[in-house]
């Protein structure tokens, strides 16, 4: 955020141009991407990467989209999770007896809080435990010994999952934990070697929740969007340029040639000024790097 400060929306940084204006992230977001394998702006070990028994990638956000050059594969797994995982069954078990169970369990846990128990990092129950235990009863209604039909590119069962473990742990588990912490954390977080607060968590956020109507479900959801907003679990995502282009950069115009690696900083044009008006983030409330929220 010091960067975004001192240059503006468009810098380059981590081996990428990073534009930040809404109207640029949306574009990004929007259209079809060519990809590399990075995760945002942190480079990837392509080895690392799942990989299925033909040996082809099943890492969606290393994928290009079939219309800037891509095999289909992105396209086709992306819909094979969604048809496959994310359909009426799935969508049941969110509020099945199963998920009600584990919401309570959770909510017991988090009441522990005051007493020492470890909800946010703890192995034994807590955060993690509940989000490991709802995403794969909500999603994982399969049987994997089942071939994937051919109409998704020849994805088979083992790709999916392969996709999905990676999906699962990435987003599913720490984007969820994440959102959780940032919603409802009751302690501040340190940076001991600076000795300053790092993050947006120097309240106790029992005290917000205590001032919304929980039986408001818009006030309650209104909240929740506005801390994502603010510190959106997934702070930027990649792609990589089809054409040459340009940007000013800190008052300058600079040229880039096709195949440059392009930041999408989701956190940044959550903070675009034109798009959410002066007060979309008070200076009195600014704190350091993504971890922060207005209430």
């Amino acid at each position: 955020m010091v960067t975004y400060r001192q240059y503006g929306q468009n810098f380059c940084a981590s081996g990428e141009v990073w534009l930040g204006s809404h109207a640029d992230v949306k574009k990004a977001v929007q259209n079809p991407q060519a990809r590399t394998h990075w995760l945002g702006e942190h480079p990837l070990l392509p080895s690392s990467l799942p990989h299925g028994e033909s040996g082809r990638c099943v890492f969606l956000l290393a994928l290009s989209s079939k219309a800037v050059g891509g095999t289909g594969d992105h396209e086709n797994f992306r819909k094979c999770v969604i048809d496959t995982l994310l359909g009426p069954a799935s969508v049941a078990r969110e509020t099945d007896e199963i998920s009600a169970q584990l919401m309570r369990e959770c909510a017991e846990d988090f009441l522990k809080i005051d007493s020492g128990f470890d909800f946010y990092d703890g192995s034994e129950g807590g955060n993690q435990a509940f989000w490991i235990k709802y995403l794969h009863h909500v999603l994982f209604g399969m049987d994997i010994r089942d071939k994937v039909k051919p109409e998704y590119n020849n994805m088979t069962a083992r790709e999916l999952a392969l996709l999905m473990t990676s999906i699962m742990r990435i987003a599913g588990v720490q984007g969820s934990r994440m959102l959780t912490w940032l919603l409802s954390s009751t302690r501040p977080c340190f940076v001991l070697h600076l000795g300053v607060i790092y993050g947006n968590l120097r309240i106790d956020a029992r005290d917000v929740w205590d001032s919304l109507n929980l039986d408001d479900e818009d006030d309650v959801l209104n909240y929740i969007l506005e801390v994502a907003r603010l510190s959106p679990p997934v702070t930027v995502s990649h792609h990589v340029a089809m054409e040459d282009f340009s940007c000013d950069i800190a008052g300058k115009t600079y040229k880039f040639p096709k195949g440059t690696k392009v930041a999408i900083p989701l956190v940044f044009a959550n903070i675009d000024a034109t798009v959410w008006g002066e007060d979309v983030w008070p200076e009195t409330q600014v704190v350091p790097f993504w971890f922060r929220f207005r209430v």
